[in-house]
């Protein structure tokens, strides 16, 4: 049973349980780094830290803004050796 069984199983298992409603906790404030900004954390620590997927593969989506609602979505990612370093 892969994440999504295991997430559906608990939600029915919850459900199942008449657990009261949880109240979803409030957004942050989301936003791109401009491009005089410097990125929040560095390349390697990036690079790292996605190196822990089981896919080395991770989509980062996040959503626009009220007057962009729509954000592009990729649909296909090259493949392609990570950079030496």
């Amino acid at each position: 049973m892969g994440h999504a069984g295991m997430a559906a199983a608990a939600v029915r298992y919850l459900r199942s349980a008449d657990a009261p409603p949880v109240q979803a906790l409030p957004r942050p404030e989301l936003r791109c780094v401009g491009d005089d900004e410097r990125a929040p954390v560095g390349q390697a620590e990036f690079r790292r830290v996605l190196g822990n997927f089981a896919t080395g593969v991770a989509v980062v989506t996040a959503p626009g803004t009220t007057d962009d609602p729509q954000a592009p979505v990729p649909t296909a990612t090259p493949a392609a050796a990570p950079a030496p370093g």
